[in-house]
């Protein structure tokens, strides 16, 4: 299963291009991560106890895409250092 599903997103990847990628995936991963820190301030603002462990949850969810959105943000600005405008 898991060679299957590594197999299925490298040929996912090589099929695109990265300015298709990241034009499609970025804009989402960066509308996921402001929702999330949205939902992150408003729960440590209720000051309750519950709150504590749904924010540890959206920890879980928010450091990867925080990881994700580092890369593309550094991947779109060597591509701007490398062959200018991106169009």
């Amino acid at each position: 299963m898991t060679s299957s599903v590594t197999k299925l997103t490298t040929r996912l990847i090589l099929s695109h291009s990265h300015a298709a990628i990241t034009g499609t995936l970025g804009p989402i991963i960066v509308l996921l991560l402001v929702v999330l820190l949205i939902e992150n301030e408003l729960l440590r603002a209720t000051d309750e106890s519950a709150s504590g462990r749904q924010r540890e949850v959206l920890y879980i969810a928010i450091t990867p895409l925080a990881f994700a959105f580092s890369l593309i943000i550094i991947v779109r600005f060597v591509d701007i250092l490398r062959y200018g405008a991106v169009p």
